[in-house]
């Protein structure tokens, strides 16, 4: 591939992946407070609310990092007994799709920019 190439597909790459981390920030300020209301007697989530309260936006992402694992996993999250499963259930779809989606093309994309640069690194 031409220098040319691989620099616009960098540049649209990355300029994705900075626009949904900027979009994944602003639902992290947003909406992850109502997401740990919503989800109240869930073990897991009162824990980790406890320990990342303090560490301000960082803290935030992951407390909303770990409520989005247990949405994607509910059945294994039942299982290992850190979540209520009626709260899973009980929990607004919108707002689980905009989580889940907001953390998987943030993942997906960050997995695209290692792999085309590993390719552009070794393959040329």
């Amino acid at each position: 591939m031409k220098d040319v190439h691989v620099g616009l597909v960098f540049l649209v790459v990355l300029g994705s992946l900075l626009l949904v981390v900027v979009w994944l920030i602003y639902i992290v300020q947003v909406h992850t407070e109502k997401a740990e209301a919503l989800l109240c007697n869930c073990h897991f989530v009162s824990v980790n609310k406890a320990a990342f309260s303090n560490f301000g936006v960082v803290g935030k992402v992951m407390r909303s990092g770990v409520i989005t694992m247990v949405l994607m996993m509910p059945g294994i999250s039942a299982r290992r007994g850190i979540v209520n499963t009626a709260e899973v259930e009980k929990f607004p779809k919108g707002l689980k799709r905009m989580l889940v989606v907001s953390w998987g093309v943030c993942w997906l994309l960050s997995l695209v920019f290692i792999i085309f640069g590993v390719c552009v690194k070794y393959i040329n």
